[in-house]
């Protein structure tokens, strides 16, 4: 009977442990015992062939682990049965110590290296190629993230504690000397980076409009996202997904901020709200949403009375008629309404909607003349809103008509009370 005629035959093929086994001739019966030593672990099997054979001659043959009921040998197949996994373990070929085994790898990561949208609430992971000391190194997450590594068999499991906010830049480093059960170490450290994708604008417009940074009530749909007494991380899931609501007007707006309303989009009107923000809340002042910004507007979304705007809304509204106009709005009411110089023919005041940037109290304005004679004048309660153009006091015989080159001029009381009602943020529009 030849060998063939004893293999379960099966087509497909899986790499696995390999053993030698030698069978030897002895009068008509041949006795085959080989021990199989399989993947990852002591699990060992003992296949015994009775063949008969007029040939005398000894060979020998490779032995691969197909799955746990099959092996091949040499292209063919044949079933084994299993026997007590305890009975094999890998040695070296010295004997004596079992071997360290294939070199440790990582074979993947998560978030995936380079990542810009990982989710700031999952797991972050690393596998490896073999199963993991008891006790050994682990990854180190910077910046330091709340939480802590946790080891499977071959893997490690980062759980944050706190959210890791939009926008924020991770490395993780994995250190040499991370070792197997078997002894094998990682060779070289390695690191991955990811950074957790971008919050919603759509609810950092919710959380303003809350704070009064935007002159709307918004009253979200489910009574869950009004609670401000809910954990830190049940708050932090809507900076990613946003719950539904309404925003109603807090007052009737002149139709110039109406049009500049748009829920969800950065947008002046947004940009304006969150430069307020930031300049409140001792922040960097930026037009793009920061980690910082969202690690500040998450507490106050938790915590509004602590954050609220404390100047109300403001709103200045500009108007190139016959005569020019400057009225400033707080919360829906008019509080200033005044004479007003805006930019000459030559070099006119820019139109549209902005917001304020920059104020000073004083400051000596340099520049050239249309005529090309260069002018340092001095002026007084200075906001500026776009470029070098800039609410202010400068003294003239008169105010109502084109008489800057480009600037907002006010006489010297209305000046005063203009400065103290356009913080930081607050927007001017510039309308014919």
């Amino acid at each position: 009977m030849s060998l063939a005629n004893i293999c379960d035959v099966d087509k497909q093929y899986f790499d696995g442990g390999i053993a030698k086994a030698h069978h030897l001739l002895s009068g008509r019966l041949l006795k085959l015992s080989v021990a199989i030593v399989v993947g990852i672990g002591t699990l060992s099997a003992v296949i015994t062939l009775m063949v008969g054979t007029t040939a005398a001659q000894s060979s020998s043959v490779k032995l691969r682990k197909r799955d746990n009921e099959r092996y091949v040998i040499d292209g063919a197949y044949i079933k084994h049965a299993l026997s007590n996994p305890s009975i094999g373990k890998r040695r070296s070929s010295k004997g004596g110590k079992m071997s360290s085994g294939r070199p440790l790898a990582i074979i993947r990561e998560f978030p995936r290296n380079h990542s810009l949208n990982a989710n700031g609430l999952g797991a972050i992971v690393v596998n490896f190629n073999s199963p993991l000391a008891k006790k050994t190194k682990h990854p180190v997450i910077s910046p330091k993230v709340q939480g802590r590594w946790q080891k499977t068999n071959t893997s490690f499991i980062f759980r944050p504690k706190v959210p890791i906010l939009p926008n924020t830049l991770e490395v993780v480093k994995v250190p040499a000397g991370i070792a197997t059960k078997r002894g094998a170490k990682l060779s070289d450290s390695a690191s991955f980076e990811f950074a957790t994708r971008s919050g919603s604008i759509l609810r950092a417009d919710e959380i303003l409009a809350e704070l009064n940074y935007l002159p709307f009530d918004f009253t979200p749909s489910q009574a869950a996202a009004r609670r401000s007494h809910i954990s830190l991380t049940a708050a932090a899931k809507y900076l990613w997904d946003a719950p539904t609501g309404t925003f109603k007007w807090d007052f009737t707006p002149p139709a110039s901020l109406a049009a500049d309303w748009t829920p969800g989009v950065q947008n002046t009107m947004f940009q304006g709200a969150l430069v307020a923000f930031e300049a409140d809340h001792n922040l960097p002042m930026s037009t793009t949403i920061s980690t910082q910004d969202w690690e500040t507007l998450l507490r106050a979304s938790m915590d509004p009375a602590a954050y609220r705007n404390p100047h109300g809304y403001n709103y200045a509204l500009a108007q190139e008629g016959s005569p020019e106009t400057l009225t400033i709005y707080n919360n829906g009411k008019v509080v200033l309404d005044t004479p007003a110089n805006t930019g000459i023919a030559v070099s006119p005041t820019t139109l549209g909607t902005f917001y304020v940037y920059e104020k000073l109290p004083y400051q000596v304005m340099k520049g050239i003349n249309p005529d090309g004679v260069p002018y340092a004048d001095p002026v007084q309660y200075v906001s500026y809103f776009y470029g070098s153009e800039a609410v202010h006091y400068f003294y003239r015989a008169e105010y109502g008509f084109p008489q800057s080159l480009g600037c907002i001029e006010l006489p010297f009381s209305a000046a005063a009370t203009a400065y103290s009602y356009l913080p930081y943020g607050t927007l001017v529009t510039v309308i014919p």
